[in-house]
């Protein structure tokens, strides 16, 4: 009962945890943004100026959820100051469509943002594998030690045997 109240605990922390953090980054940005997925690329748009509101200038808008075309949609039709790309990472300066407006796209690839996020996971598995694997063969669950001899404890690290129920 312990060990469930202690994972609950563990996981409503970690969430609380993720939840602030996001916030925190959150923070330090505009609060007009968009992120979109593009050309193998998460696309953060800001933008910066108010658009007329009327409907038929909705498909520009990136405030618009309903209309809104996209940000390749954008990127063709904006006027470009600057078009800075390296190594798949991009960064699009612009405006034009509507007298004021002003966009900064930043674009970055997947293969950066996907490596970091999977460590964690594969090595998550790895541990609930080896874990599996110890307990079906009947190894010590700390240690790894063969315990089919071994009744009481562990002869290696000396952790208690648990009993397997049939």
């Amino acid at each position: 009962m312990r060990r469930i109240a202690f994972n609950t605990f563990a996981v409503l922390s970690l969430l609380l945890c993720i939840f602030l953090l996001y916030s925190c980054l959150r923070s330090f940005f505009p609060s007009q943004m968009r992120f979109e997925s593009v050309d193998g690329s998460l696309m953060i748009l800001s933008w910066q100026g108010v658009i007329p509101s009327e409907p038929q200038y909705d498909v520009f808008n990136p405030a618009s959820d309903r209309q809104f075309y996209g940000i390749r949609a954008l990127m063709r039709n904006m006027t470009v100051k600057s078009d800075t790309r390296m190594l798949g990472f991009r960064h699009v300066t612009g405006g034009g469509i509507f007298h004021g407006m002003t966009y900064d796209i930043i674009g970055i690839p997947y293969w950066v943002l996907i490596p970091p996020t999977a460590i964690l996971p594969i090595f998550w598995f790895r541990s609930r594998r080896r874990q599996r694997d110890r307990l079906k063969f009947g190894h010590c669950l700390a240690c790894g030690y063969d315990l089919r001899e071994s009744k009481d404890k562990c002869p290696e690290c000396g952790t208690g045997v648990k009993p397997v129920v049939s």
